[in-house]
């Protein structure tokens, strides 16, 4: 008898699942929806999910599920589906302008975007944030083992998500970039000696993609995180769940900010971002030291900011509350 009745889990084997239940069983699917914040289905219950769809522009959705809602009205959930893989340079970013176009076309009147994967990815994931909703393996694993009808294949079904987990758990074999692994070094060198504030670790191995440095020094409330998105030019001091938050933020905020900061929806974080030179994070580092030394002075005002701003006002409080009343002074 083998511990493990599959020698692998690949992200295919769950989308595949989650094909399936999601075009075969109604109560899943509805489940989902609601998990993902896509509002009821209609009394039918219907719904239609496809695999693989591409854009030939902005890449690949893994799962789009369409459900008919009780207005009539078709609403597109993306699905990105993650076992144990590092994401892709601004994946979730790409997931909403397919979303968008998806609208412009006419293939649906509204849309959200979803992550699912085991929780230990959502939770040390920054890209898990530009989502709208994030689904764990664990609680669709625990609906499947008490919901679906046939037990002994709610409890197939829920043993092949734990496998996923379990995969997770043990962790992916990294594939470091020798390019990336070496600006990252240099990057990180040169934070250590120009912004110790910043308390950036040592960034070790990374693969191809990865160029999204992020901060959140000693100190700093949790909610708050300063991510320096190297290929994008931006530096974005992003608070968590703030998205449902955000005008209220704005309004309190934004009069203070000084004059090249903006306040910006982040996928479900709120942000306040900063401009700052595109930089390669495969390219030579030296030859880009000036830009990078804009992006970090940028990051290093954002935690300052940061560190302002929860010494004035209960954040946690005010995403708690969904910005009822005013903002939670302290």
């Amino acid at each position: 008898m083998h511990a493990h009745f599959i020698e692998s889990v690949q992200e295919r084997d769950i989308d595949l699942l989650l094909l399936e239940e999601l075009n075969v069983s109604p109560e899943f699917a509805e489940w989902f929806a609601t998990q993902a914040s896509a509002g009821a289905l209609s009394s039918g219950g219907t719904g239609r999910c496809s695999h693989s769809v591409s854009d030939v522009t902005l890449g690949e959705s893994d799962l789009v599920l369409e459900i008919e809602q009780v207005d009539g009205q078709v609403t597109a959930i993306l699905i990105e589906n993650k076992v144990d893989a590092p994401p892709q340079p601004a994946q979730g970013a790409r997931y909403r302008k397919r979303g968008a176009r998806g609208v412009q076309e006419g293939r649906w009147a509204d849309f959200k975007t979803c992550l699912v994967a085991p929780q230990r990815y959502l939770e040390c994931s920054t890209d898990a944030q530009s989502y709208d909703a994030c689904i764990s393996y664990e609680v669709m694993a625990a609906w499947m083992a008490q919901h679906v009808s046939d037990a002994v294949r709610g409890a197939y079904r829920a043993r092949m998500l734990r496998e996923g987990i379990e995969q997770n758990r043990r962790g992916y074999t990294l594939k470091p970039d020798d390019r990336v692994t070496a600006f990252w070094l240099g990057y990180w060198e040169y934070a250590a000696s120009k912004h110790p504030e910043l308390e950036m670790p040592d960034p070790g191995l990374k693969p191809a993609g990865s160029d999204w440095p992020a901060f959140r020094p000693s100190g700093v409330n949790r909610r708050f995180v300063v991510v320096h998105k190297l290929g994008r030019g931006d530096v974005d001091l992003q608070v968590s769940d703030g998205a449902k938050v955000f005008s209220h933020l704005k309004e309190k905020w934004g009069p203070s900010l000084d004059a090249d900061m903006q306040m910006v929806l982040a996928g479900k974080s709120a942000a306040i971002r900063l401009r700052a030179p595109s930089v390669n994070g495969a390219g030579d580092f030296a030859a880009q030291r000036a830009q990078v030394a804009d992006g970090l002075a940028a990051a290093a005002r954002l935690v300052q900011l940061a560190r302002a701003l929860q010494q004035d006002f209960d954040v946690d409080a005010l995403v708690s509350a969904g910005g009822v009343g005013d903002m939670p002074q302290r």
